[in-house]
């Protein structure tokens, strides 16, 4: 069992747990990859960073997934060629 580095990410992320994905949301009654990925940030790590996927994306230090840490951000092309979607990596073997 790996243990959780950083108490204040885990728990932001428990406060939104369920809430739906919605294109361009960014409430409670729905939100985006992008918009909960910045509001993270913002509230743990106090960094204001891009609204966008591809923004962050550009934004960011590459790192091979094998390096990546718990707060890392993992980036994703869905359906192309494009950065469409990003996510907050948390620990190796959660799958």
């Amino acid at each position: 069992k790996k243990q959780v580095h950083n108490s204040k990410l885990y728990s932001f992320i428990d406060d939104w747990y369920g809430t739906p994905y919605k294109y361009s949301g960014c409430t409670k009654s729905g939100v985006d990859c992008s918009c909960f990925t910045n509001m993270c940030y913002e509230k743990v790590y106090g960094r204001k960073i891009a609204r966008s996927a591809n923004d962050l994306f550009t934004a960011c230090d590459k790192i091979s997934l094998s390096e990546a840490k718990e707060g890392d951000l993992v980036f994703f092309k869905i359906g192309g060629n494009k950065i469409t979607h990003v996510g907050i990596f948390l620990k190796k073997g959660c799958g």
